[in-house]
């Protein structure tokens, strides 16, 4: 340690104990459990730049860094200033600011000002949300704004009967009580994608949406789990894994995370949140675990099927397609690229892939 550092660390209040190797996340606990710290409060931040003068210029009077830590890709400190300390972590993830105060009224002040301080954002343009996957260091998250379809846009693009329960479900409130799983599954090509983007946008006005990346290691991860759930502040957290054939499978090899999976919805694990979630599968309801299809355990259960023949003929009529009627069931990623919407590179005298894998 420096003598500056030796300097600014010995003006700590003796009721704050810390010693020559303590980190900046360390020196915050302290002060959090000194008379000093008493009253707390964490802020979710974006747009910080991970430079010691732009965090410190955030603080009121002459705050003084106490405790400094930098990596590769981040920067945590350790902050005193008027009316408190703080704990700043700021990375390309998640950056974050926690403060404590002495009293509620100059907890209310320090946090006031910071927040008068951090810089402007860009207006959210899309459906805000979240993108998790774990990294070497722990779980991460980065923040999307998704340029995603409103449902009455979209509503053709399903059978009737898909389509009504469909609606239902993006009519659909925040919870206060009752199942909090939804369960899509269905063939590849038949929409479910293109419905969650959907749903993500109908539903923003009280949940976002936590896309898992990797849902193999985030079912098998109770940490991973639980910071998934408690990330969302104010919104109600909707848990979204896509192609989870592996888990929901009867014969899949994952017991313990189907288990882990369900106590996320209505197990202790979930029992004092709103978190709800949303998986998909290709697998057919036949070899879907029986534990997650049982009665009672979905909000929703969908199944997406392709278009019989009469459906499809209709579709093909609304979008003004003019192709041969199928006589067999189509799905929607096959009316799409009958009706030129979607563009394939192939090579002379290669036959084109089969339109049942197209991802929609």
């Amino acid at each position: 340690m420096s003598q500056a550092e030796s300097s600014s660390a010995g003006r700590i209040e003796r009721s704050i104990q810390l010693d020559e190797v303590s980190s900046p996340k360390a020196a915050y606990l302290a002060a959090t459990n000194a008379p000093s710290g008493a009253f707390t409060e964490g802020l979710a931040v974006d747009g910080l730049a991970a430079d010691v003068d732009a965090v410190l210029a955030l603080f009121p009077g002459d705050p003084v860094v106490l405790r400094l830590h930098r990596g590769r890709s981040n920067l945590e400190l350790f902050v005193r200033c008027e009316n408190g300390h703080a704990l700043v972590s700021v990375n390309r993830f998640r950056p974050s600011i926690s403060v404590c105060s002495a009293s509620a009224a100059k907890l209310d002040g320090l946090v006031t000002h910071v927040r008068a301080m951090l810089p402007e954002l860009e207006p959210v343009t899309g459906t805000r949300y979240q993108r998790w996957h774990m990294h070497r260091t722990g779980p991460m998250v980065r923040s999307f704004d998704g340029d995603f379809p409103a449902w009455c846009d979209i509503a053709g693009n399903y059978p009737s009967a898909i389509s009504d329960a469909l609606a239902r479900l993006m009519q659909y409130q925040a919870p206060a009580q009752g199942p909090r799983l939804i369960l899509w599954h269905g063939e590849a090509g038949t929409g479910k994608t293109t419905a969650l983007r959907s749903l993500l946008r109908e539903w923003s006005s009280w949940a976002i949406g936590e896309y898992v990346l990797d849902p193999e290691v985030f079912f098998n991860d109770p940490s991973y789990m639980v910071d998934v759930m408690r990330h969302s502040t104010g919104m109600v957290p909707l848990v979204v894994a896509e192609d989870c054939d592996d888990y929901l499978r009867a014969s899949g090899p994952s017991n313990r995370g189907v288990s882990r999976f369900l106590n996320l919805t209505d197990g202790l694990l979930g029992a004092d949140t709103t978190t709800m979630v949303l998986v998909t599968t290709n697998a057919e309801i036949g070899r879907l675990h029986p534990a997650v299809t049982r009665p009672g355990r979905c909000l929703a259960h969908i199944e997406f099927a392709a278009f019989g023949a009469a459906a499809a003929r209709r579709w093909r009529t609304q979008h003004g397609v003019i192709a041969p009627h199928n006589t067999t069931p189509v799905t929607l990623a096959e009316l799409y690229r009958s009706a030129g919407a979607t563009e394939q590179i192939t090579v002379a005298g290669s036959a084109p892939p089969d339109a049942r894998t197209s991802y929609l």
